[in-house]
């Protein structure tokens, strides 16, 4: 009876572990400036990285360095959690956002290219973005 009890903690300690490693390999979990709790997201795939990330200090280059995160908040509806990273020039900040990880050449301004693997609308954004700024 005794190695049946041990059996059966070790069996529920297994799936605690490694239903919490599945869990965190779900999520983003996103420190933003002005947020006293960290902000929750699911990611459009399993996988690890990228899954604390503190944007307190981003500045365009971090944008540029995490797609998945900036895509997906854009995806999500709340691009506004980076916007300490782009420009208050009157511009989208989804805009600007997509117009900063679409092309890995762009200036710290924002001014992008457009890239092949954008949609029609991330095109359209960029395009935006580039007429307002020049």
């Amino acid at each position: 009876m005794k190695q049946f009890k041990q059996l059966v903690r070790s069996v529920m300690l297994v799936l605690l572990v490694g239903g919490w490693a599945l869990a965190s390999a779900a999520v983003h979990v996103i420190r933003a400036p002005g947020q006293s709790l960290p902000i929750f997201i699911t990611k459009d795939h399993l996988g690890y990285k990228d899954t604390y990330v503190d944007t307190r200090a981003w500045t365009i280059n971090d944008d540029r360095a995490h797609p998945a995160v900036v895509l997906r908040l854009i995806h999500l509806g709340q691009a506004d959690v980076l916007a300490h990273t782009v420009n208050s020039n009157g511009v989208p900040v989804e805009a600007q956002l997509l117009a900063i990880v679409g092309s890995p050449n762009t200036t710290t301004s924002g001014a992008a290219a457009t890239d092949t693997s954008l949609t029609d609308k991330g095109k359209a954004a960029v395009d935006a973005v580039k007429s307002k700024l020049n």
